[in-house]
């Protein structure tokens, strides 16, 4: 590994990583920590869904040659499928590290972390019916589901905007 990057990796996204693996509530984050640790987990999320989908493609493709087998082209309904999949394995597994390092965050910068807790009702609330994206108007959702689908988006990203503006105290 390039010694650049491997002092890069171990600065930035190695300690978030400890805390979270080890909840450790009481460390603390810097605002560049922050931001560089999610873009480096939302560049790792998308660069594993492209290889999944061409994973996929090419197994298709491989039957279709050896087996003879006429699977169609992809479809929007295949696409829609595996994005809202791969979005809610996200939701499931960042989840945890989310809470843990905006936490983090929020006492770097001087917030309590009881500010987090509602956003954590609101992530159990939904959870309970996952698959309830409800969020346009034309969908058989009821209302309680999309009325905490907006505010669990409304919410989450005042924190997440919050937790990446707020100034690092020394």
């Amino acid at each position: 590994m390039i010694p650049q990057v491997k002092k890069f990796y171990f600065k930035f996204v190695v300690p978030p990583l400890r805390n979270t693996l080890m909840f450790d509530f009481r460390a603390t984050l810097s605002q560049k920590e922050y931001i560089i640790f999610w873009l480096s987990i939302i560049i790792f999320y998308i660069l594993t869904t492209l290889t999944a989908y061409k994973a996929i493609s090419f197994t298709r493709w491989i039957f279709r040659v050896l087996f003879d087998v006429k699977y169609p082209k992809w479809d929007i309904g295949h696409l829609e499928t595996f994005f809202i999949f791969g979005c809610v394995l996200f939701i499931t597994i960042f989840i945890v590290p989310f809470f843990v390092t905006t936490a983090n965050r929020f006492k770097n910068g001087g917030i309590k972390i009881y500010f987090l807790a509602p956003l954590l009702i609101l992530f159990w609330l939904w959870s309970v019916n996952l698959f309830q994206f409800g969020i346009l108007p034309n969908t058989n959702a009821p209302l309680f589901y999309n009325a905490i689908s907006i505010l669990l988006l409304v919410y989450f990203i005042a924190v997440s905007i919050l937790a990446c503006l707020l100034p690092t105290k020394k």
